[in-house]
């Protein structure tokens, strides 16, 4: 592991996870459980110490839906993003790669609104 292997999290709508590396926040999931819609997810990630990043990170975007490939992104200045045209009641996965010195390699699963199918 590369890294200091310090620990991360994750959250999406009420959801959090621990992991390694980095912390990710997604703040909200926009849809009615149930729709089929497409929806946009924000959040951020956050420094292994808690603080905002300072700089752009890239993360990877995948899903367990065969039509969507990995999609590559980048963060804001403070570690904000917004993934729009996600599909409801798919398992998503964000993965930052390490820095190489700062955190591990981290990927978090999340599944907006919700995994509970209608």
């Amino acid at each position: 592991m590369a890294g200091n292997g310090t620990k991360i999290l994750l959250t999406v709508k009420r959801v959090a996870w621990a992991l390694c590396g980095l912390a990710l926040a997604a703040g909200s999931a926009f849809a009615q459980v149930g729709s089929r819609s497409p929806v946009s997810v924000r959040g951020q990630i956050y420094a292994p110490n808690g603080a905002p990043l300072q700089s752009p990170v890239r993360f990877q975007l995948s899903s367990d839906n065969a039509h969507r490939p990995p999609e590559y992104h980048f963060t804001d200045s403070n570690g904000r993003f917004i993934l729009i045209s996600l599909f409801p009641h798919t398992s998503y996965t964000i993965t930052v790669e390490t820095d190489g010195s700062t955190w591990a390699t981290t990927a978090v699963s999340f599944c907006p609104p919700t995994c509970a199918r209608p």
